[in-house]
């Protein structure tokens, strides 16, 4: 399933329906260990968050919970690995470098600021990210990261998964709608 992304590719109903309530099931569990992360943003020329940013935009960055599968050439969470497994091998992941779940909570209204972001630092990278429920939330890119145009929106529809080069930047649209917004973002060669 490798591709040349020019931007993004969208694939709608990735798991079968039956795998895919499954996955959905466990990650919305009552019982995942949710960790909170600060930020959105990391200063990866630094290795530090971006403290001076976070100041001036606190407001905007609020912040999220983190479920990581995989990262620092270790498994963390293993009780989602057949689903991972399976996500793995049909995306043709040569090697991981980070796969976690994201939880966003609900907002009470829509953000005025996107924040675009990579996520890893690496070229020749791919980015994945399986919507895991519908919302009003998704996910904003900018065409050829040029930021004088136009952000494209992608919707959080449940089971869409959609790939884009690694260093595409991209910015959380937060849901209003409903009370959690779930991903699993995958970085792979």
């Amino acid at each position: 399933m490798k591709t040349d992304l020019r931007e993004y590719k969208i694939i709608d109903n990735f798991f079968d329906q039956n795998t895919f309530k499954e996955f959905q099931t466990l990650l919305f569990s009552t019982d995942i260990p949710w960790y909170y992360r600060n930020t959105y943003i990391f200063d990866y020329k630094n290795q530090k968050d971006y403290e001076d940013y976070n100041k001036v935009h606190t407001e905007g960055d609020k912040g999220y919970f983190s479920l990581c599968f995989f990262n620092n050439h270790k498994e963390d969470y293993t009780l989602a690995n057949p689903y991972l497994y399976e996500l793995y091998n049909r995306l043709q992941v040569k090697a991981l470098i980070e796969s976690r779940a994201n939880l966003i909570m609900q907002n009470s209204k829509k953000e005025d600021k996107l924040y675009f972001h990579f996520d890893k630092p690496f070229d020749n990278h791919y980015l994945a990210i399986l919507y895991m429920n519908t919302n009003n939330g998704g996910t904003f890119i900018l065409p050829n990261n040029d930021e004088t145009k136009k952000p494209i929106h992608i919707k959080s529809i449940e089971n869409r998964l959609v790939i884009m080069d690694g260093r595409q930047l991209h910015a959380v649209d937060s849901q209003t709608d409903t009370k959690r917004r779930i991903i699993v973002n995958l970085n792979y060669f």
